[in-house]
This record gives structure tokens, C-alpha cells and sequence, in this order.
């Protein structure tokens, strides 16, 4: 999503959102990704620690290939982002909503950088939750060779330890926003699921009701706060998951191997009913009209959210070309396992 904010002297102001998705995807400079029938997504226990984070000690980094390579669908979005912007600000703000650890966010953060001049001095925020893995952060991006510290002396890198649904920027400072493969978590679980661990492939009518109104609310909180804090024709661009025209985001086959497995262990005496019932997967992926529901978003004092536009890709299986050359049956299912684990 690109958005805009006309000067506080003027009338109400618009702020544009362009959206690129692969379906799954999303962004409002908005990208929604689309996976195949095969791609992978994300399961986990419900609990107030753990709710949304990735899996720490640099694992999720290093089994997250996928989204780093469904990232960089938004990078043009970012270039036309920072184009609108205009003149350059004394001292430019970019935020990354859901750092996770880091190397994912390398490209799109480096990609923004290259708009500003040597001589800019330039802050770039990450956020993401209290429990996030910040260890393995902070070393990426003070160590490793494509941390967008490299030869940058004028940037200046800091964190935000909480839910991006919540205000994190002072108002009117925020050049440009980025989040990829984040905003489809919800800010807390809606409960229990009677019958699958992934709602949207559950029966119960109850459940999705919860979780439907939950993601709704949460990208309203998320329009709302960024409203506030973006600057006069400031953007925010996202890469996320996207729920198909045909009802699928592209990872239902692996979902429900992994739905089998939990019912299996069930029936087996090795997981009790009650934890078997507190399992759930937090979050709702969004149609297109769910994204686009919002706009054009009114935010507080006047503010408002243009979506610019929103582009749906569909992704293959990003491990299957390499299943396909080799035959490896035990090796495509280790990376089909590392890349869930990372959830």
C-alpha cells in the first residue's frame, strides 16, 4: 500500500496504498502473493507468549527462502513509493512492521536506501513482538554481510518491541513503511476451533465468524495507526498471503497433513483432548475484497488512506523444481518440514 499525506495546512489528506500480492500476498502499494496448491503455511499453539512470533536461534531465517523471495515482488512497489514521496525529508523514516530476524527485510530496507543520498541522514525502525528473537537480529544487521548497514554511515538503525496493530511512530514522521508476509497474524487468538487447526479449512461457522470479524478489526487498527503516523504522501508497501477467488491460499494440502497428524497423535493417547482442542493457527488470510474493504480509509484528524493498487500473483511450489530434478522424496519433505517449523 502507498499512501499519501497532504501538508496539515491543507484540506484532509490522502494518503496512497499500492498493494502487490501473490496469492497468498498483500500490501497497500499492496502485493498479494499467491502460492500453489502446495505451498507451505504456518501452524502453531495459541498461547500469550508465543502467539505469532517465528521460531528463534536464527531458525526461521534460515528456513524462510520463501518469503525472502516473495519479498522482493513489493521492491518496484518501493521504487514508485519513494518516487511519490517528492523531495527528500532532513531526516527520512523507514519502519519495517514484523522484522522476525532480519534477513528477509535486507533487500526491501536496501532497496529504500538507495533513494536517499549519502548525505541523508536516515532512521530505519523494526518491529515486531516483545518475544521476537531480537538476538539474532541485532547480530544480523550489525555482522553480516547484507545487512543495509554495509557502507552506509548515515543510516541509523533502532527497534519497536510491540504489536504493530498498536501506534509505534510519533505523527506525520513516517517516509515509508514496509511489511511482508506478516499482517495475516492476528493481534490475538479469537479461540478455540472445534474441528481443524486452520480455521479457514474448518466447519465451524462460529469460528470463522470470530476470526473473520478479529483480521477485520486488526487491518483497520493497522490503517488507523499508520494514517497517524505517515508523512505528507508517505507510503506503506506489502507483500502478504492472499485467499483465492477459489476459497484456497495454497497451502490446504500441507495444512491438512499436518490437521491428520494432530488426529492421528489424538487417537494415539499421545496429545490430550484439551490440547488437541488448544490448538489453532492465529490467523486469517484475506480476499481481495477484504483488503480492499477499508478504502479510501479515513483516518484521525482528517487523515486518509488511498489504495493505490493491488496486484495478485500466483507462485508455484517453491521446492517442487527441485523435487523434480532429483527425485528426492525425503529431501523435498525436509524442506516442506523446515520451512512450517519456522512458525
Amino acid at each position: 500500500m502507498t499512501s499519501r499525506r497532504s501538508a496539515p495546512s491543507s484540506p484532509p489528506s490522502t494518503d496512497r496504498c499500492h498493494a502487490l500480492g501473490h496469492e497468498p500476498t498483500s500490501a497497500v502499494r499492496e502485493v498479494d502473493q499467491a502460492a500453489s496448491p502446495e505451498r507451505l503455511g504456518h501452524n502453531g499453539r495459541v498461547s500469550d507468549e508465543t502467539l505469532g512470533l517465528m521460531s528463534g536461534d536464527n531458525y526461521y531465517q534460515e528456513h524462510s527462502a520463501t518469503q525472502r523471495d516473495t519479498s522482493e515482488l513489493g521492491l518496484s512497489f518501493i521504487d514508485e513509493a519513494l518516487a511519490d514521496l517528492g523531495e527528500s525529508p532532513d531526516r527520512p523514516l523507514i519502519a519495517d512492521f514484523g522484522v522476525a530476524q532480519g534477513r528477509n527485510s535486507a533487500r526491501p530496507i536496501s532497496r529504500a536506501l538507495a533513494h536517499f543520498s549519502d548525505d541523508v541522514e536516515v532512521v530505519v525502525v523494526h518491529s515486531d513482538l516483545p518475544g521476537n528473537d531480537w538476538h539474532s537480529l541485532f547480530g544480523f544487521v550489525s555482522d553480516e554481510p547484507q545487512s543495509y548497514l554495509r557502507g552506509r554511515d548515515n543510516v541509523r538503525g533502532c527497534v519497536a518491541g510491540t504489536s504493530f496493530y498498536n501506534r509505534l511512530l510519533p505523527k506525520e514522521c513516517l517516509a515509508l513503511g514496509w511489511t511482508s508476509a506478516a499482517v495475516h497474524w492476528l493481534s490475538e487468538s479469537p479461540g478455540k476451533i472445534t474441528d481443524n487447526f486452520f480455521v479457514q479449512s474448518s466447519t465451524d461457522t462460529r469460528a470463522q465468524t470470530a476470526y473473520r470479524e478479529q483480521s477485520r478489526a486488526d487491518w483497520q487498527a493497522f490503517l488507523r495507526n499508520r494514517a497517524v503516523e505517515l508523512r505528507p504522501r508517505g507510503s506503506i508497501v506489502f507483500v502478504d498471503v492472499l485467499m483465492g477467488d477459489d476459497g484456497l491460499m495454497g497451502s490446504e494440502k500441507l495444512f491438512a497433513s499436518v490437521e491428520t497428524s494432530l488426529r492421528w497423535a489424538l487417537t494415539a493417547g499421545i496429545i490430550a483432548t484439551s490440547e488437541y482442542e488448544g490448538i489453532a493457527y492465529p490467523t486469517w488470510f484475506r480476499s481481495l475484497d477484504e483488503f480492499r474493504e477499508p478504502f479510501p480509509f479515513m483516518g484521525p484528524e482528517g487523515s486518509s488512506l488511498d489504495l493505490v493498487s493491488l496486484t495478485p500473483v500466483q507462485l508455484a511450489d517453491p521446492f517442487k523444481s527441485d523435487f523434480e530434478r532429483s527425485g528426492d522424496r525425503d529431501a523435498y519433505a525436509q524442506q516442506q518440514v523446515g520451512f512450517l517449523r519456522g512458525f
